[in-house]
């Protein structure tokens, strides 16, 4: 079957959440039963590093249903997500052709919340935006979607001591009744082809390049890149694209740096 460019699959979810948040579970899903017979997508455990307002590391963090109970100390008072576990999609998707780590708690208690009181200083929202930020943001149940592309491929990675791959990351969730938004880091690396809001996530500021390390068989880390450096500090930037009935419209660019593993679901790897 042919590969999907990442515009195709970029563009389809984009569609799928400016309807209605549960469609874009139900596209994820016939995606994978679309090779059941011969293909299987790989389970994973994400778990994302405590949230900023509780003197975590991550602007995009989790709910705190299910604490993280590992050794690794980057992630201590963060939160996991298990496939398969309440519901949770937490996968690698190989049978697409993608190679995408993809979180997605669509119809389920679990959810993402999002730190947007840090603004860039120059990257104001659009007056007509719906959502013009500066507050953190609680998702409620089943409000919790994101995607880093390829990173599950391993002949994009820079044979470094880490194994180390650049990318790009889009988080997608449902702010209110009447508009949908989208938070992207995004960068001209492989697989982050142009779609539709790229323009506008990245304006005034290119966003920060996410930064993937995979430094044992069981685990791949993620992160962002400090891009924007002012007076007042360095910042991880991520672009808040707000899709509207008249197109795409600017929340404004917020520093929103983020730390994810993602480790196998097998015996021999531990979160």
């Amino acid at each position: 079957m042919k590969k999907e460019t990442y515009l195709q699959r970029e563009g389809l979810k984009a569609r799928s959440y400016l309807f209605s948040l549960p469609l874009i579970a139900v596209l994820v899903v016939a995606s994978g039963q679309t090779f059941a017979k011969t293909c299987a997508d790989v389970p994973v455990t994400i778990t994302i590093a405590a949230g900023t307002p509780t003197g975590g590391v991550s602007a995009m963090y989790g709910d705190g249903l299910v604490p993280y109970n590992g050794t690794d100390q980057r992630f201590q008072g963060g939160t996991m997500y298990q496939d398969g576990v309440g519901g949770v999609y937490a996968k690698f998707q190989i049978c697409n052709g993608t190679n995408d780590l993809i979180l997605n708690s669509a119809n389920t208690s679990r959810y993402l919340n999002y730190d947007f009181r840090q603004r860039i200083p120059n990257a104001y929202p659009d007056p007509s935006a719906p959502f013009q930020g500066g507050i953190v943001w609680n998702g409620g149940p089943g409000v919790g979607f994101f995607n880093a592309n390829e990173v599950y491929n391993s002949a994009l990675y820079v044979p470094d001591a880490n194994g180390t791959l650049q990318t790009c990351l889009g988080s997608q969730f449902s702010a209110s009744k009447t508009f949908s938004t989208l938070v992207r880091n995004s960068v001209n690396q492989v697989g982050c082809a142009s779609n539709p809001w790229k323009p506008v996530g990245n304006a005034p500021n290119p966003t920060s390049v996410v930064e993937v390390r995979h430094p044992d068989p069981c685990d791949w880390v993620v992160t962002a890149l400090p891009s924007y450096v002012s007076p007042y500090g360095n910042y991880t930037v991520a672009g808040l694209v707000e899709m509207v009935k008249q197109g795409y419209l600017s929340g404004g660019q917020y520093d929103m740096p983020l730390l994810i593993k993602a480790t196998l679901n097998q015996p021999g790897c531990t979160p």
